[in-house]
């Protein structure tokens, strides 16, 4: 992250105020890393698994139309089951960049445990003319 500091020098020849910036880096934080990193390894898992559920339907579409590609078939399932392991492998991963981002999850299971004010439903509602 950039943060931009500005200061105001005086020029004494023509009594004019100009600004004078300077640009001060930041290193990111870890919880931001952290953050970005469970991001994007959760879209890599959703899109593993859209992968496979599109893979299996393959499968179903040929064994319903043609039973001769079984050699076709096996392929797709030994795919199917790499790319299972896959899945397993990035939620391993998944698991090491989830302590910062476990705490969110806790807070928001948490305010849905939460005891909520019933909501009072006028029963002349539906008689409304």
């Amino acid at each position: 992250m950039k943060e931009l500091k500005e200061k105001l020098i005086l020029n004494e020849d023509d009594e004019e105020i100009i600004p004078e910036v300077e640009v001060v880096e930041e290193e990111p934080k870890q919880e931001e890393i952290d953050t970005g990193m469970y991001n994007i390894i959760s879209q890599e898992i959703r899109d593993t698994l859209q992968d496979i559920e599109n893979l299996k339907s393959i499968i179903a579409t040929l064994k319903a139309t043609d039973n001769s590609k079984e050699d076709v078939v096996a392929s797709l399932e030994s795919i199917i089951d790499e790319r299972t392991i896959h899945v397993g492998m990035l939620q391993t991963i998944l698991d090491s960049f989830s302590e910062g981002t476990q705490e969110l999850i806790d807070q928001g299971v948490e305010s849905l445990e939460e005891p909520k004010e019933e909501i009072v439903v006028d029963s002349n509602v539906d008689k409304l003319v």
